[in-house]
């Protein structure tokens, strides 16, 4: 019920996707399709609220059952024992048994059966067995066993074709002729119990069978069917999305962030931890940079070429729109440097080079020291050592 209910919510989102066909127009998510996939899956949810209902008719009824069997085999038992029975009741007073079961409940129960027609048509009704078995397996070796019987599960659902069209007046009136002139067997006033349920209201109150929601089709088949459709539809916008998406391959060239391992194991708690440089990674347009060390910052572009730049004592990097980048380096005083991408040399194997700012703005800074950079636009915010202190700076071209 949980998945049927998340699945609503998504397909709902989704269906709000396709109505706005000026802002996903590249899904081109089908309207009709996702009506009908809501649709379906509010069937499924229909189809496992009434299992769970059907289950717990089945458990109460079975438990009225069991109450009956309970207080009939106690009177079984006071009819084999009538001698002492007789004996107690010289000198001691019988106890009363109280039926506490519900009678309508488990005439209900047993004109129907153990079987459930409900259950075997949302879950699947069980194979039946090949052959019976060869002799009676109980503990009375006179009695023969019955002929097993498997009666196909006979249930009402929802969206059952619709009835015939009513016929005419001379058709009826010839069919009510035939049905006199022809001899009928005694048929009940009422047809309250033409499908064998549990717990069916007084006749009054009766407004047909309790009907099933959807078609004959078992609940796992309608959740495989909708995982199906689902995924056919999913796929097809996604194979849209992605006919204007290339992938490029390009050497990372053998830089040392590529061939050192800053892979840590588990060691004991009395070894000192040894320091662990962490790889900053800043994405900007077509360039991406990474921190690799204390001293150094590379980019490297779309097509494989990359560039180094020697900056002492970095602290963060972060990106200005998608031309430059913002360092955040020094050990008091502190600056922003901006390095202007398309101007660095970009090469296979570079050389670390010293950085050529485009820009350079002073970072003060009274106590502690920076550790963390955002940018936006021309605008930096700095966050302290502490996660408390925030420093703002700005340039200008």
């Amino acid at each position: 019920m949980p998945a049927c209910e998340h699945l609503l919510v998504l397909l709902v989102e989704l269906q709000g996707c396709a109505a706005w066909p000026e802002r996903f127009a590249l899904f081109a998510l089908p309207a009709a399709e996702l009506a009908a996939l809501v649709r379906a899956v509010q069937t499924c949810l229909a189809a496992v609220r009434a299992l769970q209902e059907t289950a717990e008719r089945e458990l109460l009824a079975l438990d009225e059952f069991f109450k009956w069997w309970r207080m009939g085999t106690y009177r079984r038992m006071r009819l084999t024992a009538e001698q002492d029975r007789q004996e107690r009741l010289k000198t001691e007073e019988m106890p009363h048994v109280i039926p506490a079961h519900d009678t309508l409940t488990v005439l209900e129960l047993v004109r129907r059966g153990f079987v459930s027609p409900e259950l075997d048509a949302l879950l699947g009704a069980p194979e039946a067995p090949s052959a019976a078995p060869a002799h009676d397996t109980s503990m009375d070796d006179t009695s023969q066993a019955p002929a097993t019987v498997h009666d196909p599960a006979s249930a009402v659902y929802a969206d059952a074709p619709s009835a015939p069209p009513v016929p005419s007046l001379d058709a009826t009136i010839d069919a009510a002729f035939a049905y006199l002139e022809a001899p009928q067997p005694s048929v009940p006033d009422a047809h309250v119990y033409d499908v064998p349920q549990l717990f069916v209201p007084p006749e009054h109150a009766f407004a047909g069978p309790r009907a099933l929601p959807g078609d004959a089709q078992t609940l796992g088949a309608r959740f495989a069917d909708v995982t199906e459709r689902i995924a056919t539809l999913f796929s097809a916008a996604l194979q849209r999305t992605m006919d204007q998406a290339h992938t490029v391959r390009a050497p990372l060239g053998t830089w040392d962030v590529v061939c050192r391992d800053d892979t840590w194991c588990s060691v004991p708690a009395d070894v000192r931890a040894a320091p662990c440089p962490a790889i900053q990674v800043c994405r900007i347009g077509a360039y991406t940079a990474l921190r690799t060390g204390p001293d150094k910052v590379r980019i490297v572009r779309a097509d494989g070429g990359s560039a180094c730049v020697r900056v002492p004592d970095v602290l963060d990097i972060g990106a200005q729109d998608d031309t430059h980048l913002v360092v955040l380096h020094g050990r008091g005083p502190y600056a922003l440097g901006i390095v202007a991408l398309a101007a660095l040399a970009y090469d296979a194997t570079p050389a670390p080079r010293d950085a050529d700012w485009a820009h350079t703005v002073p970072c003060v800074w009274d106590d502690g020291a920076p550790s963390r950079l955002a940018v936006r636009g021309r605008t930096c915010v700095v966050l302290g050592d502490d996660a408390q202190t925030l420093a703002y700076a700005a340039w200008v071209e």
